[in-house]
């Protein structure tokens, strides 16, 4: 059960305005910014009635278009949140958002917090348009289909400024955009950058004793019990998630960077439709069969980094929060699966003292193991990445592979001996890996008359199914 925590103070970006969770940047206002599109429904608690739609876009430009002023006179501070945990390189938190006025923004310009060594595409502090709407696209789709959803994007604004980029000897524009997203406290948060390269040694001491602060400001606010049962419900939901994706044809990753504390997908850049059923290379060193265990090391992480940070006042015990998330993560794979058999509120998915759920487990485990014998890289030079044979949809196939024939036995002699007509297993969310969707936008944004298309663009792929 959800324990009975104020949800508005982890949704509260002041909660880090302050210069230990955060490093300040010096902003300049973006004269001639315009919202290229926007979810009115997505803003922050309090903003989202009364005003016109003409009148909320004017209000969220005046909060929120911004750029690093980069030796200009400054307009305002944001606060670059730091963060640490596996997964964010050699940077020190957001190398590229600034918290403003209530709202994460993403495309500033460059941080204090990036690592030195980065390579230049990881160190421009920009974000660009095929992105921002891959993320919209990707959140909307995600919103409605995983059991505890995503944190909102609410507006890409459009900066006006182009980047140039030389690849393979051709020269490349892009528009650099501002993606506003609703602020949440991730576990990253609290959670050390071991990896972190700031430019002098202070800055480990910074991260360290942000950490501290971090976990005693959020104990002091809440109560060291509510914090406790806060992380450790939201590690059994993110388990959960990755459970429920996987049976879906989704990859959310596995890093505490890009998931808030209520087990909630916050960021969306690593997430990928999954072509097939094979072990998927998401990004280095983020495979799809991975993305579970690595869930599991970030949370002994977290709970050893906050042990020390607030000694002995948090009731986190590494085998009891990892064994729960187990649980959490078989959760997820049979109500994904029953999901896709069009009975998730029928009664009929087993609960966890069934033998038919250990029987179905067990035999969904053995398919996923054989097809994961395939690996396959969704990098950026494998834009047309084919299905491998075989598959989920072929549960119910008399042809199907034989790695799919016990798991489709015991699901027959379930629905037989409840009564239930085999049922046809519904698609997957896929098809469109994460780089075949960024092809097919560009595509899109080529043939666009101006950037008065994007909401466009954004219907279509939604309308489409998303990563379909």
């Amino acid at each position: 059960m959800t324990p009975n925590w104020p949800q508005g103070v982890v949704a509260d970006a002041n909660l880090l305005a302050n210069d230990v969770s955060s490093s300040p940047v010096p902003l300049r206002r973006l004269e001639g910014a315009r919202i290229l599109w926007f979810d009115r429904e997505a803003l922050a608690d309090g903003e989202q009635g009364g005003d016109r739609l003409e009148e909320a876009s004017r209000r969220l430009l005046r909060k929120c278009a911004f750029v690093v002023a980069e030796g200009r006179r400054a307009d305002v501070v944001g606060w670059a949140d730091r963060y640490g945990g596996a997964g964010i390189g050699r940077h020190g938190g957001s190398g590229r958002s600034v918290l403003l006025n209530g709202y994460s923004v993403k495309g500033v310009g460059p941080t204090p917090l990036l690592g030195i060594g980065e390579s230049p595409s990881h160190s421009t502090g920009g974000a660009y348009l095929e992105e921002a709407i891959r993320e919209v696209v990707t959140s909307k789709t995600l919103r409605d289909r995983l059991p505890y959803g995503v944190v909102p994007i609410v507006a890409i604004i459009d900066t006006g400024i182009d980047q140039k980029w030389r690849i393979d000897g051709r020269d490349l524009t892009e528009r650099r955009v501002l993606i506003v997203r609703r602020f949440s406290l991730r576990f990253a948060h609290l959670m050390r950058a071991y990896g972190y390269r700031p430019p002098t040694f202070q800055g480990k001491r910074d991260d360290a004793a942000r950490v501290r602060y971090n976990a005693k400001l959020l104990t002091g606010m809440l109560g060291a019990d509510s914090v406790g049962d806060l992380l450790g419900d939201g590690l059994r939901r993110w388990a959960e998630q990755i459970g429920y994706a996987m049976v879906s044809g989704i990859g959310i990753g596995g890093s505490p960077s890009n998931l808030d504390v209520r087990g909630s997908v916050i960021d969306f850049g690593a997430v990928s439709a999954l072509p097939g059923d094979a072990n998927y290379v998401l990004s280095p060193g983020n495979t799809v069969v991975g993305q579970f265990g690595r869930a599991m090391a970030a949370a002994g992480s977290l709970i050893s980094d906050l042990d020390r940070a607030v000694p002995n006042e948090l009731d986190l015990a590494e085998d009891v929060v990892t064994s729960a998330m187990a649980l959490s993560f078989e959760d997820g794979i049979i109500s994904g699966l029953f999901g896709r058999l069009g009975l998730a509120g029928s009664g009929l998915p087993p609960d966890r003292d069934s033998p038919d759920r250990e029987r179905i487990l067990r035999d969904y485990l053995h398919f996923h193991r054989l097809a994961s014998r395939r690996r396959v890289e969704l990098t950026d030079a494998c834009h047309d990445v084919t299905e491998p044979d075989g598959g989920l949809e072929g549960l119910f196939d008399d042809g199907g592979e034989a790695a799919l024939r016990p798991l489709s036995t015991t699901i027959r002699a379930l629905l037989a001996s409840r009564g239930v007509a085999v049922p046809v297993l519904a698609s997957s969310t896929r098809r469109a890996s994460r780089e075949l969707l960024r092809k097919r936008i560009h595509q899109a944004l080529s043939q666009m008359d101006g950037d008065d298309g994007v909401p466009e663009i954004i219907q279509h792929f939604c309308g489409i199914g998303g990563l379909a």
